[in-house]
């Protein structure tokens, strides 16, 4: 009688250890943690064979089960205990999974909240600078005001798309930054012809510097490319290869003065192209072929 009451314990107790290891990588999926559950798990099912081993022992031998059935009780109890505590972590798991998820979502709510409202205030600031530019009496004081609502647009509208979605698709950024200028320079004989392809990710600060570099050319291209120009055109074209981006931005108008394509200084906004186009792993080139060129080249993970 004692005999089979000493091995039922150490059945039990061997069951429960093979379950805990179950459960224990069970709670690999629920955690997220790989490499401690993977730890515990094997240490666990290790324990049950080395159990397994001396109750295989203990039947070959008939060991006097009386002596044995005080430690092997309380073997049977941490095995219980073991087997209790994973299974009420899996729920607790499953908590802070919807918990963090919970922070996650607030979080990204907040982003998106401040660069909404870094968005109205741009606009704000260009609806400041519009009513300075319609008071301004010299015409070169209303285009330098009008080159930088230009200038403050493509910041606002990266805004806005962060605070639309998560990721933001460089061809719709920049086809909205020509939608843009188009209504703030008021150039309706220049066509634009954007050939970017959909799906290219680069970080938020390469995107704000790309697109006020396709500002400033194509704000230079609303200004002096239709001068005797039949029709027009801005192609934007841009191709990945090797993990880097090209940009071409050309017009089929006059190009760009000799003297201002050699002194970039000249001009206020082939400076900005220049200085950013100098960064760290970027190339850039600006010149004339049937029209003013800008080329860039950058890191896909700059």
């Amino acid at each position: 009688m004692e005999f089979t009451i000493c091995s039922l314990i150490m059945v039990v107790s061997i069951l429960l250890q093979f379950a805990s290891a179950l459960v224990a990588l069970f709670l690999i999926v629920r955690s997220g943690y790989y490499l401690p559950w993977i730890a515990i798990s094997t240490a666990v099912l290790l324990m049950g064979i080395r159990r397994l081993t001396s109750f295989l022992l203990f039947i070959q031998t008939a060991h006097d089960c009386q002596s044995q059935i005080v430690p092997e009780s309380i073997a049977l109890l941490i095995s219980a205990l073991m087997f209790t505590g994973l299974v009420f972590l899996s729920p607790a798991f499953r908590l802070l999974r919807e918990q963090h998820a919970k922070e996650l979502e607030n979080k990204d709510l907040l982003i998106r909240e401040t660069h909404h409202h870094v968005k109205n205030d741009l606009q704000l600031l260009q609806s400041l600078i519009r009513l300075q530019e319609s008071d301004t009496q010299s015409s070169g004081g209303a285009e330098l005001l009008r080159d930088l609502s230009s200038r403050i647009s493509v910041i606002s509208v990266l805004h806005q798309k962060l605070y639309q979605q998560q990721n933001i698709d460089f061809s719709d950024y920049i086809r909205s930054i020509v939608s843009t200028i188009q209504s703030v320079q008021g150039n309706t004989q220049l066509r634009f012809d954007v050939r970017v392809p959909q799906n290219i990710q680069l970080s938020i600060s390469a995107t704000l510097q790309l697109g006020l570099i396709v500002n400033e050319a194509v704000t230079n291209a609303c200004k002096h490319a239709t001068d005797g120009i039949d029709s027009p055109v801005v192609t934007i074209q841009a191709h990945t290869s090797d993990r880097t981006l090209t940009l071409h931005i050309r017009d089929n108008g006059p190009g760009i003065p000799e003297e201002v394509l050699r002194d970039h200084s000249r001009s206020f906004g082939l400076t900005i192209i220049e200085s950013i186009g100098s960064g760290p792993g970027w190339s850039c080139s600006i010149t004339n072929e049937n029209g003013a060129r800008v080329t860039l080249s950058l890191p896909l993970d700059s």
